[in-house]
Parts: structure tokens; C-alpha cells; sequence
């Protein structure tokens, strides 16, 4: 306990770490508070859902990786067994990691990119109408859409499903097309 600091979790490049017990009972959890600054001594409420004996984080056999929705926003988590140090079982409970994905997160991916990157949730509220025709097609099973929302854009859509491998965020990709406008 005297090495999880919020130092060592910013270094790590960690928010969280859950130790559960084999009937996924909490041993110790630590969050760092969104100002980095302290440790909570509790995962986030929103994360318990996942917690539970069923639930995808809960890993008895294999380690899984992918995205949660929180309240608070997307969280990138892995789960592993905990196994002795020759990787072997059984397993002694669940080791959980999480990473918050930063607020400027869209921001880095349009600079890399070049591109506008629009990140839209679908855990409730509203969209717009050119963004509920293109989840529409995703939702048919489509891999991804296309489409041309205005003369010189093109913009490019995918669903990103969380870890129960339900949609959790629509993402939008848009750019000039300069090959049309030629």
C-alpha cells in the first residue's frame, strides 16, 4: 500500500487498480482523483456495474482488455488473473488497471490525423439526424460508413464497442475532398 502514490500511478500511466478476490469480492482499489493530486480508496461508482462476478473485468481464466463508459468518461481498463510468478493457476483472484482517456483525447487524434475527429457517446442523449442515419447503418452491420455530409467534406463513421461489446462511442472522421474539388 506505502507504493500506490499519485506519483506512481501518474508514472505508470494509471487512474486505476482493483485487486479482487476469486467470488470478485474488492481486496483494495485505488482511483486517482481527476486533478492527479490523491488516491480514492474505491473505484469509481460507475465502474461497479462491471465489478460484479459476471461481469467482463472479472477474469478468471484469461486476461481482457477494452473501453468502459463512466460517468466521469470513456476508461481504457485491462483485467488479468492473478496467477503465481511462473504464470500459473489457479488464479487467486483479478488484477484491474485503468486508464481515463484525457479530455483532449480528440484534439491529439485530430493533430496526428489531420483530420476533424468527433467523439459522440451513445449511452443516451440526443444525436443528429446525419449521425443517427450513419449509427443506423452501423448498427445493420455495416463496418463502417461514408458519407458526404456537404461539397467538400467527406466524413468517415465507426462504432467503438465497450467491453461487454455493446456500442459505446460513435466516432466521426472528417475531411476536405480535395480530389472532388479539383
Amino acid at each position: 500500500d506505502a507504493n500506490l502514490t499519485p506519483e506512481a500511478f501518474t508514472s505508470a500511466g494509471y487512474d486505476l487498480m482493483v485487486w479482487l478476490d476469486t467470488s470478485a469480492h474488492l481486496v483494495l482499489a485505488r482511483t486517482l482523483d481527476p486533478e492527479r493530486t490523491e488516491l480514492v480508496r474505491r473505484p469509481p461508482a460507475s465502474l461497479e456495474r462491471w465489478l460484479s462476478r459476471d461481469g467482463p473485468l472479472v477474469a478468471p481464466h484469461a486476461a481482457t482488455r477494452g473501453l468502459v463508459l463512466l460517468r466521469e468518461g470513456p476508461m481504457l481498463v485491462a483485467a488479468s488473473p492473478i496467477l503465481t510468478s511462473s504464470n500459473e493457476g489457479p488464479a487467486h483472484g483479478t488484477f484491474i488497471v485503468g486508464r481515463r482517456l484525457p479530455a483532449n483525447w480528440r484534439d491529439t487524434l485530430s493533430k496526428l490525423t489531420g483530420l476533424a475527429v468527433e467523439v459522440h457517446r451513445l449511452d443516451g442523449g440526443a444525436l443528429d439526424p446525419s449521425l443517427e442515419q450513419a449509427l443506423a447503418s452501423l448498427a445493420a452491420g455495416e463496418q463502417h460508413v461514408i458519407g458526404v455530409p456537404g461539397p467538400s467534406t467527406v466524413a468517415g463513421h465507426l462504432i467503438i464497442p465497450d467491453l461487454g461489446n455493446q456500442p459505446a462511442l460513435l466516432i466521426r472522421v472528417s475531411g476536405p475532398r480535395t480530389i472532388y474539388a479539383r
